[in-house]
This record gives structure tokens, sequence and C-alpha cells, in this order.
């Protein structure tokens, strides 16, 4: 009577051993897809992630998960369409399974809407997902940093500082004051202040950004904007020579992040271009004298 008894357990641990396994393999290789995205790898992540949908059909919250990290990949290489169609996808899993991490599909959401310039789109997604529920502190705080980028947008520098200054603060509390995000922040409010002509705020904020990028992430396409903010300060200080160099390090830092054509090489052009201008009207002034 024993024998049935031991054999229905055996089974069940087998079973339980067999799906903490597939956990494991699961969040391994998420974790691995997440690296590859750090790197700046997005081509390589989305078919990472693509295949492992694949591979794992029955694990709707991980797909959930995977698709949620397609959708950022496409919006870094400038994907909006893709990165939507993702980011939907994911967020119809968690809809069906009544997850409380759709918190982060509406700002995804909001934030694919701020890149489009509806920002009215982009409030009501983004306060909505600050609303919801989330046990991350770094979500909480993307969520605000995303908020101050629309009020950078509309012109509203007092309360786009506010909102970065409080993500800045969950950020170096909850995740320390080298991790990515904190660098991304820094930068952030270097811009505020570059757009509302805090030249001293500016380089202070955009140098603390530089610092903490090159001692411990070095990602390129942050290096980029880094080097393009400090490029249109310097500009704007009449220091030509250095406004041109700094774009050239932006660009070439662009071109090792994004390997076909991306929008934010097409702006850095344009600024070295208009340096370029700005020096040869120099050089004219100077042969007319």
């Amino acid at each position: 009577m024993h024998r049935p008894s031991f054999t229905i357990l055996i089974v069940g641990i087998t079973l339980i051993f067999s799906s903490h396994k597939a956990l494991s393999q699961a969040t391994r290789l998420l974790a691995k897809a997440d690296s590859l995205t750090q790197a700046e790898a997005f081509e390589e992540a989305i078919q990472f992630l693509e295949d492992f949908i694949q591979d794992y059909p029955n694990r709707k919250m991980d797909q959930a998960r995977a698709y949620f990290l397609i959708s950022y990949n496409y919006m870094q290489l400038g994907q909006y369409d893709l990165a939507e169609r993702s980011n939907n996808q994911s967020f119809r899993i968690r809809t069906t399974l009544g997850s409380d991490e759709v918190g982060e599909n509406y700002m995804r959401t909001g934030s694919l809407l701020l890149l489009k310039g509806d920002y009215e789109g982009a409030f009501d997604n983004l306060f909505k997902a600050r609303e919801l529920p989330t046990d991350d502190p770094q979500i909480y705080a993307l969520i605000n940093g995303y908020i101050a980028s629309a009020f950078t947008e509309l012109g509203n520098q007092e309360k786009a500082l506010e909102h970065y200054r409080e993500s800045l603060e969950i950020l170096e509390i909850e995740l320390g004051e080298d991790h990515p995000d904190v660098a991304t922040s820094y930068y952030n409010i270097g811009k505020v202040h570059l757009a509302g002509g805090q030249t001293e705020n500016a380089k202070e904020n955009l140098q603390k950004a530089l610092q903490l990028e090159l001692a411990h992430h070095n990602r390129k396409h942050q290096l980029g904007n880094i080097y393009n903010a400090q490029g249109i300060l310097t500009f704007q200080s009449e220091e030509k020579e250095g406004a041109l160099k700094l774009h050239q390090k932006a660009l070439e830092a662009f071109y090792k992040a994004y390997v076909e054509k991306h929008r934010e090489t097409a702006r850095i052009q344009i600024n070295i271009t208009r340096v370029h201008i700005s020096l040869g009207n120099q050089a004219k002034k100077k042969k007319q004298i």
C-alpha cells in the first residue's frame, strides 16, 4: 500500500525539481539578454529574446518580460513602431495574468509617446504608471525621469528639475551612487540647465555624468549624449574649436553604439555642420580685417 504513495512522492519531487531547473534556466537567459542590452548589443539582444520566446512558449510571465525588454532595445534603435508592438504584446500577457507589472508597460508607452512628441498622451500613461503599485524603486524613479523629460519638452524647467531630482534621490539611495541611471540623471539635469541658460549648473552636472560614465559604465550612446551636450555648451561659450572636438567625440561614440544609421548620428552631424559654418564665418571676417 505504501509503494504507490512513494512513487507519487518521487514523481512530485521530480516535477518540482524540473520546474525549479526551468525557472533557473529562464532567469539566467533573461539576465543574459539584459547584459546584452547593457552592452548596447541591441540587435543581438532582440534576437536572443525572440529565440527565448520561441523556446519557452508556456512561461507566460517570462515571455511578457522578454517582450518588454525587446521593446526597450527597439526604442534604443529608434524603431518606435516595433517597440510599441512589443510593449503591447507584453501588456496583453500581463493583463490576462492579472500582473501588477503592467505599470512598466504604461511607462514604456509614455516614453514612446514622449519621443513622438505626444506630450498629453505621455503624461496620461506616465502618471497612470506612477499610480500603480511597484516593488521596484528603479521603475518608480524612471517614471519620474520620463515625466521630467515631458516637462522639459514643454519648457517647464521648474517641474522638470523637481521630478529629475526626485528620481536621482531615489536612485542614489536605493541603487547606489555608481548606478548607470544615476549618471543618466545627472546628464538629464545638466540638459535642463543647459536649455535654461544656467551655464555653470549645466557644466557641473554634465561633468558629473561624464565622470560616472567613464569610471563605471562606458555606455557609448550615453557618452555620445554627454559629449554632444558639452559641445553645445562649449559652442555657446564661443569656444568653437572645443565644441567641434566634443561633437566629433559624440559622433564617434554613436557610431560605436549603433550599427546602422540612427537619428542621433544625424543630430550630431547637424551640430558639427553648424560649428563648421561658424568657424568659416570667423575665418571670412578675419580675412576682411
